[in-house]
């Protein structure tokens, strides 16, 4: 398997209430941390934070702020891609759902190819029903 960290936008880069970028591999959560901001006293690394949950917050690219969002964190196996998996819910739209993409690029990731989400498959670590489901 390609243990490269990639990340792409997952949903139409179009008008829309929410937009989702997609970030999946080794270095996920590590990604993630750099660019999430909890906006609380103590600062929370999403690293720290258990599988299957969601973190409210903003993603920043130093001191400016990108975005506010919702964090989904899914760590593997346990995740569509068998691997760490985080999903950051901004805001749709072109402009925004680009500027957090572009961010976690800056930060590591590289920039999925099409398809590649769906690297597990191609490996045959799932199941034939969760197969059935992406098809």
């Amino acid at each position: 398997m390609n243990s490269d960290t990639i990340a792409a936008v997952s949903t139409a880069m179009s008008p829309a209430g929410i937009g989702i970028v997609r970030i999946s591999g080794a270095e996920a959560f590590e990604i993630a941390d750099q660019i999430y901001d909890s906006d609380t006293k103590k600062k929370k690394k999403l690293s720290e934070q258990p599988s299957h949950t969601i973190h409210y917050g903003f993603i920043v690219d130093g001191a400016e702020v990108i975005d506010e969002v919702l964090v989904m964190l899914l760590r593997g196996p346990r995740s569509y891609t068998a691997e760490d998996t985080v999903e950051i819910n901004c805001h749709g739209g072109v402009f925004a759902v680009r500027r957090v993409l572009e961010t976690v690029l800056k930060h590591g990731a590289r920039a999925a190819e099409p398809g590649e989400f769906n690297r597990p498959i191609k490996i045959e670590m799932i199941s034939i029903f969760k197969f059935k489901t992406i098809i």
